[in-house]
């Protein structure tokens, strides 16, 4: 916990405390996220630069205009795709590394960021909502189980996008149900005491 603390301490008020800290599970998020994005445009970016090398290499692109019209373009296309692919597995370590998540006596504090850090606070008491999800990736993780806990408050609804679930999310944590209940537990207790 005391790493935790030294993580937070530049966005926590004085009279503070950490009552809970997650980090998101490895495996989940460096394999799964962005899976079904990263085969297609790794599949794509093989069929094209194949598609261009044999394309040359039957002679049907043997002249000049034909390499700019048709091989050059297919192989440059694939090229760029097959980067956008390894750039789609890279993110995940880089934001790895640095995502924590936190519940404090005040508020919910996300940490992430993939070139810099960046912290994004909700206060307790303007929680509406908390939500868990467990999506197939999720299950896929065998015994340890991960989900997605959301937070959501008048000023930022929880909201469902073709990427997954948008807002204050603590995602791909384990156990999610039962951090769910503690977490449903904590934001009570600090209400009530308010």
């Amino acid at each position: 916990m005391e790493e935790v603390n030294k993580i937070f301490e530049t966005v926590l008020e004085q009279d503070e405390q950490i009552l809970m800290s997650f980090k998101p599970n490895k495996k989940r998020m460096l394999l799964f996220t962005f899976l079904i994005s990263k085969i297609f445009l790794f599949l794509l970016s093989i069929f094209l630069i194949v598609f261009g090398v044999v394309y040359y290499f039957n002679g049907s692109g043997s002249t000049y205009e034909d390499w700019v019209s048709g091989v050059g373009v297919s192989i440059g296309f694939g090229l760029l795709l097959l980067l956008v692919s390894v750039l789609y597995t890279l993110v995940p370590i880089l934001m790895y590394k640095k995502t924590y998540y936190i519940v404090t006596n005040k508020k919910i504090v996300i940490r992430t960021g993939i070139i810099g850090i960046d912290y994004k606070t909700l206060d307790i008491d303007f929680i509406g909502s908390v939500n868990v999800n467990v999506s197939l990736y999720d299950k896929m993780m065998g015994k340890n189980v991960t989900g997605t806990i959301s937070f959501a408050s008048s000023s930022a609804p929880i909201v469902n996008n073709q990427y997954g679930i948008g807002g204050f999310n603590f995602a791909y944590i384990e156990n999610p149900y039962e951090s769910y209940k503690k977490i449903k537990e904590i934001i009570k207790e600090i209400k009530e005491n308010n």
